[in-house]
């Protein structure tokens, strides 16, 4: 029996099943220049096991590249092979090269093989420029014995008074480089911890300008990630251009990351993608400390415990209402006053109350009294100048409640009415 799938048929007392249909090909194919001497980065779509469907359970995916923009590419002469596991149609995948010639145009393509060792046809080829070379710069990576890269781990150039001259953190994919260095010879020391045990080696006599100069760590950890998101609104700014209107409000991503800390170092800072979602992956198990920033504001520093292999998810959290982003102006205030308030809200429930010093109501605003001025910013105005208001001080009061959580949190301070 044939199908869209695979071929099936009976041999004695056997059920046996060949997959005849070739997995799609990888689709969106792009490179982009690596922060390594000699390296680039590569980004595509992975393609599914049936054509654009199914998963890629144990498959494999072949990269080959060239300098030359015409070479015969084929799986048989490709250089990389990167093994799938349950890799889902549609999933972003990512694969840094290294050793390449710096500042050269590279070429690229990549087939996809499923587990019944059927190839697709091969992608677009995408191009990238390679990073560029530096007299400055030491550069490297860092994995486990298993190959895993880590993330996190400090490597410092030593000169041969083993002074501290300049550092970096690893990335994600294990990646460093030290910059900075003046044409000299320098020791160079990695410095990771796992359970809060702090360990470290080295390598001496490195000549500044040297790449690969790799380290492998005698660990074997389940590596942990850490991800979250920052709401849609969250860190946004107000636009005005022909492209969108005065009050069109966009994820402003540049202005908004995570930051993790090990031991008082930054080790990472996690920029966020344009949905707002974050991942810190590859760091060994420990303890870190965790912020973020909205464009606006941090949160309070949040200190985790990371487990062997954990996914932990970070919500960022920011105060709903902060003191010092409520006040009125003009104070004191002859015929009207405008009181302000900033939020990390979005669409919140907003109460503004004006007492006398006795305690009674003079003034409330509710709702469209308080319309928006800005991203998160919004602003209540009394004009009492047909009012009988009194000269004095007043107190007023300004509350916001997160209707998706129901944290309240409110502000009282004085105004002044001269008449």
């Amino acid at each position: 029996v044939s199908s869209n799938i695979g071929e099936f048929f009976v041999q004695g007392s056997t059920f046996i099943y060949y997959d005849t249909t070739n997995p799609g090909i990888a689709n969106n194919l792009a490179g982009s220049i690596g922060t390594l001497p000699g390296s680039i980065d590569l980004f595509w779509s992975s393609p599914g096991d049936n054509g654009s469907t199914g998963f890629l359970l144990s498959g494999n995916f072949a990269i080959e590249y060239s300098t030359y923009a015409g070479a015969a590419f084929s799986t048989a002469t490709a250089s990389i092979a990167i093994s799938t596991i349950s890799l889902t149609a549609g999933s972003t995948c990512s694969h840094r090269i290294t050793g390449l010639n710096s500042s050269t145009t590279y070429y690229f393509a990549v087939w996809t093989q499923d587990d019944a060792g059927n190839w697709s046809d091969i992608s677009a080829i995408a191009q990238a420029v390679s990073g560029m070379a530096s007299i400055g710069i030491i550069s490297g990576n860092i994995t486990q014995v298993s190959s895993q890269a880590i993330n996190g781990v400090l490597v410092e150039a030593h000169d041969s008074g083993d002074n501290i001259i300049s550092s970096d953190y690893t990335d994600a994919f294990g990646d460093y480089s030290i910059s900075g260095l003046d044409d000299a010879i320098y020791t160079v020391k990695a410095i990771w911890s796992a359970n809060d045990i702090e360990s470290w080696v080295s390598k001496a006599g490195i000549q500044s300008g040297s790449i690969g100069i790799d380290f492998i760590l005698n660990t074997e950890y389940l590596l942990a990630n850490i991800t979250g998101f920052i709401p849609l609104g969250i860190g946004a700014k107000t636009l005005s251009s022909s492209k969108y209107s005065v009050q069109s409000v966009v994820l402003d991503t540049d202005e908004m990351f995570v930051e993790v800390y090990l031991r008082g170092r930054r080790i990472v800072l996690a920029d966020i993608g344009e949905t707002g979602k974050f991942s810190i992956s590859n760091l060994l198990p420990g303890t870190y400390s965790i912020r973020a920033f909205n464009g606006k504001e941090f949160t309070d520093m949040q200190i985790i415990y990371l487990k062997d292999g954990e996914i932990f998810n970070f919500t960022p959290k920011w105060d709903i209402l902060a003191k010092e982003k409520v006040y009125a102006y003009p104070n004191p205030a002859q015929s009207s006053v405008k009181i302000h308030l900033e939020t990390s809200v979005i669409s919140p429930e907003v109460i503004i109350v004006v007492f006398d010093i006795t305690g009674r109501v003079i003034k409330k605003f509710v709702g469209t009294d308080i319309p928006s001025v800005g991203s998160l910013m919004y602003e209540a105005e009394w004009n009492f100048s047909n009012e009988n208001i009194a000269s004095g001080v007043y107190l007023y009061m300004v509350k916001v409640r997160d209707p998706s959580t129901n944290d309240v949190k409110k502000v009282i301070k004085k105004l002044a009415i001269i008449r």
